[in-house]
C-alpha cells in the first residue's frame, strides 16, 4: 500500500510539472485529488487495514494529498498568470493609432 501511494505521488508530481494549461491541470487534480480520485479511494479502504497500518497509511496519504494540493495551487497560479498575460497581449489595442473612418 505504501508503494502504491509513493507511485501515485511520483506520477501525479510528474503530470503536474508537465501540465501546459489550466484545463490540463484541472484534469490532473480531478484524477488524483477529487472525491472520486485515487487518493480518496485509498482513504476509503483504510477501514480494511490493521490498526498499525491505518496510522501509517493514513498519515502518508494525508501528507501526499497536502503536498499535491500545494503543487497544483502553485502551478495553477503560474499557468493562470501566463494565460492572462497572453490574452491581454493578444487583445491589446493601441489607442495612439488613428481611428478608421466609416462613412454612413
Amino acid at each position: 500500500m505504501e508503494q502504491k501511494l509513493e507511485n501515485i505521488r511520483k506520477d501525479a508530481t510528474e503530470k503536474i510539472e508537465k501540465a501546459l494549461n489550466t484545463t490540463e491541470l484541472e484534469n490532473i487534480k480531478n484524477e488524483y485529488l477529487s472525491r472520486k480520485g485515487e487518493l480518496t479511494n485509498i482513504k476509503k479502504n483504510l477501514k480494511d487495514l490493521p490498526d498499525d497500518q491505518k496510522r501509517i497509511i493514513g498519515s502518508l496519504s494525508n501528507e501526499i494529498f497536502n503536498s499535491l494540493t500545494a503543487l497544483v495551487e502553485e502551478k495553477y497560479k503560474k499557468l493562470y498568470n501566463e494565460e492572462l498575460r497572453q490574452k491581454l497581449e493578444k487583445e491589446r489595442i493601441d489607442i495612439s493609432l488613428p481611428g478608421s473612418y466609416t462613412p454612413r
